[in-house]
This record gives C-alpha cells, sequence and structure tokens, in this order.
C-alpha cells in the first residue's frame, strides 16, 4: 500500500476520488478524508500541545510560589501569610485550568487512536482479495453486487467500499470490545459480596460499557446502510441524534415511565420510528441499517 499525505491512503487496487467543484461530496469521500495521515499527525499535535501547556503551567504555578515564598520570607517577612492566601487562591483558579489542559490532551489521544484503528481497518481490507471482500459484505447481509455503483463483471470495483467498510470494521470491534468489558464487570460485581461500594461502582460501569457499546452499533448501523447506497451525500447527524441521556438519568426515567428515556436514536424524520434501547439491544446490526436506509431515502 501506498501512502499519500495529502490525499490519505491509497491502495494498488483503488485510489481516492477527489470531490469536484461542482458535485456533493459523497460518504465514501468523507470516510476517505478520515483515512489522511494528516488527520492523525494534527491530533497528535494537539495532544502534545495540551500537555506541554500543562505541563508549563504546573512548572510556572510551583516555581512562582516558592519563589514567593522565600523572597517574602527574606525581605517581608510580615506578609507571609498574606502570600500564602494569594498562592491558595492562584491554586484555585490554576489547578482547574491545568485538568483542562489534560483533559483535551486525553481526547486528542482517543481520537488519534481511533483514526489509527480506522486506518489499520483500512489496510487490511485492501489487502483482501474481491472474493473476501464479497463475503464480509454477506455476512453484513450486503449483497454485493446489487450495490449501486457495482458491476457482477468488475467484481475489483469493491475496493472502492473500503473506505466505508473500514469505518464499520472499527465500529463492529469497538462494539465487541465494550460488550466483553461489560461482561467482565458484571462477572467481577457478582463475585463482590462484602463491599456494597466497589458493588455498585462495577455494576454502573457495566451499565456505562453497555449504552457506549448500544451507541457503536448505532452507528456501524449508519455506514452499514451507506455501503448499501455508497452515493449517499448526507450525513449521521442529518438523519437523526444519539440520546444524551446518561445511564443514571435512563434508569431513573425508566423507573418512572418516561417514554424518552427508552430512546437511543430519534430520527429527524418524525414518521420513522426512533430506536429504543430494547431495538438496539435486540435487534442485529444489518436490522438497525435497514431502519437507516429507509430514512436517508424518505
Amino acid at each position: 500500500m501506498s501512502i499519500s499525505v495529502a490525499g490519505g491512503l491509497s491502495s494498488s487496487h483503488h485510489a481516492a476520488t477527489q470531490p469536484s467543484a461542482t458535485t456533493q461530496t459523497t460518504y465514501r469521500q468523507r470516510c476517505m478524508e478520515n483515512l489522511s495521515l494528516d488527520k492523525v499527525t494534527d491530533l497528535e499535535n494537539q495532544e502534545s500541545k495540551w500537555n506541554k501547556l500543562a505541563t508549563i503551567s504546573t512548572v510556572a504555578f510551583f516555581a512562582l510560589a516558592i519563589a514567593s515564598f522565600i523572597a517574602t520570607s527574606v525581605l517581608l517577612p510580615a506578609y507571609l501569610p498574606l502570600v500564602g492566601i494569594g498562592a491558595i487562591t492562584a491554586a484555585f483558579l490554576t489547578v482547574p485550568q491545568i485538568q483542562k489542559f489534560r483533559s483535551w490532551a486525553g481526547e486528542a489521544l482517543q481520537e488519534r487512536s481511533k483514526y489509527e484503528e480506522i486506518q489499520h481497518q483500512y489496510a487490511k481490507l485492501t489487502a483482501e482479495t474481491p472474493m473476501e471482500l464479497q463475503r464480509i459484505l454477506l455476512n453484513m447481509g450486503i449483497i454485493w453486487n446489487h450495490i449501486p455503483g457495482i458491476s457482477d463483471r468488475q467484481p475489483e470495483q469493491l475496493y472502492g467500499l473500503t473506505p466505508i467498510l473500514a469505518h464499520a470494521k472499527y465500529l463492529e470491534a469497538q462494539t465487541l470490545a465494550l460488550i466483553e468489558a461489560r461482561d467482565e464487570a458484571v462477572n467481577e460485581a457478582q463475585g463482590i459480596t462484602a463491599d456494597r461500594q466497589m458493588k455498585a461502582y462495577k455494576q454502573q460501569y457495566a451499565l456505562q460499557c453497555e449504552d457506549r457499546a448500544l451507541k457503536s452499533k448505532i452507528k456501524n448501523a449508519f455506514y452499514q446502510a451507506v455501503l448499501r447506497d455508497p452515493q449517499f451525500t448526507g450525513t449521521f447527524e442529518g438523519i437523526g441524534s444519539l440520546s444524551k441521556i446518561n445511564v443514571e438519568e435512563r434508569m431513573l426515567g425508566n423507573a418512572l415511565n418516561d417514554a424518552a428515556a427508552g430512546q437511543l436514536f430519534a430520527f429527524s424524520n418524525n414518521a420513522i420510528a426512533p430506536i429504543s434501547y430494547t431495538d438496539a439491544k435486540t435487534m442485529t446490526v444489518a436490522q438497525l441499517g435497514q431502519r437507516f436506509f429507509t430514512a436517508m431515502h424518505a
């Protein structure tokens, strides 16, 4: 595989098609943009920048505080208590900002890891044979030669779908990893008898993993719908939105029979029924993908 810094990844099987100024950007082209090495480099630079700012702020604060204490104790010892109060006040202002820098660095790291994994999936897919790509699509419930723009006589055209397929495979792996983490937390919680606080923590963590897993499953369903129509020019956000209700709010809402608490994804088109938490748990990705496919063409 060859790597192009400006245009992302290009395969010996398939080269990226650049959108023209007169056409709308397809979702396949959006996926291709996520395969650019510039994306990873930018996030790596952001992570480094926020970590450096956090370190510099920490060092500067302690250096200034220590210097102030030393100077005051030598020159104006009577004012030492005031300097102490000033240092405490400065700490209340500085520490939250340092924590923000660390948080932003962590977010950049997570995003970078995500795109690196998507690029890894892309590299694996472009190394597969057309027959193997057909099998992967069939396992998703997608008949390859029913996809618009794919000819029966040219199965190598399937390589054009690998940017979308890489995102779907990434989300599939993420969903499985989160489900495994949920099951592990549940098993650990069942083994705890004395420490009620730790047991509750493990149970809550299990629910959080499940919530994240189901949201990844829903996003995967969207990508599988796009695989059925690679020329789709809309966006996930344009079709609808994931629920912003957290695990605790959902549990409380369910206890109070609040219908909104049971919704995990609401379509912008009110004629299409929202995806409930139960739907996301019991339906396959392919079945959920049919809902998105309907919404894409409603």
